[in-house]
């Protein structure tokens, strides 16, 4: 895991992502490291895949719970990740990309808590 960035220039700071995810509004080039010393979020996801419809055949979405958040100082972010990924691999089963299903787990350090939850079922457009 990667310390928080920010983009700053075209998404305005409204895009917190990790240094291996391309911003789309800025193709990377306005972000600047979040200090060491400023508090970020760890949220805990665990993420299941859902029936959209049957629009196109069929479609499906991954839908995001936040199950913990800690706040701590982006300096020990990586580690307070790793170890509460540690914590709750025992909520990981199954494959969500099977039939069968399961749940999938997803560690982030970000800006907000619960900032990547799901909050809404998709709909097709």
């Amino acid at each position: 895991m990667v310390g928080l960035k920010k983009c700053c220039k075209e998404c305005s700071g409204d895009s917190a992502v990790f240094m291996d995810i391309t911003c789309e509004a800025c193709n990377n080039e306005g972000f600047e490291a979040v200090p060491e010393n400023q508090i970020v979020f760890v949220n805990v996801y665990s993420i299941t895949r859902h029936y959209g419809g049957p629009e196109e055949g069929g479609w499906w979405y991954d839908w995001l719970e936040c199950i913990e958040v800690f706040p701590v100082k982006n300096k020990a972010a990586d580690v307070m990740a790793d170890a509460l990924l540690e914590e709750h691999a025992h909520i990981v089963h199954g494959d969500i990309s099977s039939v069968l299903g399961g749940t999938a787990l997803q560690v982030m350090i970000e800006e907000h808590p619960k900032q990547s939850q799901t909050r809404e079922h998709q709909i097709y457009e």
